[in-house]
C-alpha cells in the first residue's frame, strides 16, 4: 500500500492545481457580475475593470492548469522508472 503513495501524492497535487484554476475562473466570471450589481456606477465609469479581471483570472487559470499537466507528466516519468 505504501508503494503507491508518491504517485497518489502527485495526482493530488495535479488535482489541487486544477481545482485552484477552476476557482480563478469562477472569480473572473462572478467578480465583475457582482461588481456590476453592487457598485454599478464605478464599473460604468471604469470599464477596464470589467474586462481585465476575467482576462487576468483566465490567464492565471491556464497557468495553473498547465502546472497540473506538468505534474501529471512527471507522474508518467515516475511510473516508467
Amino acid at each position: 500500500m505504501a508503494t503507491n503513495s508518491p504517485a497518489e501524492g502527485l495526482k493530488l497535487l495535479a488535482t489541487f492545481f486544477n481545482n485552484v484554476a477552476v476557482a480563478w475562473v469562477a472569480t473572473g466570471v462572478i467578480g465583475p457580475i457582482v461588481g456590476l450589481i453592487y457598485d454599478y456606477d464605478k464599473f460604468a465609469k471604469n470599464m477596464t475593470m470589467l474586462w481585465s479581471l476575467p482576462v487576468i483570472c483566465v490567464c492565471m487559470a491556464v497557468i495553473l492548469h498547465l502546472a497540473g499537466q506538468y505534474v501529471l507528466l512527471e507522474l508518467e516519468k515516475f511510473d516508467e522508472s
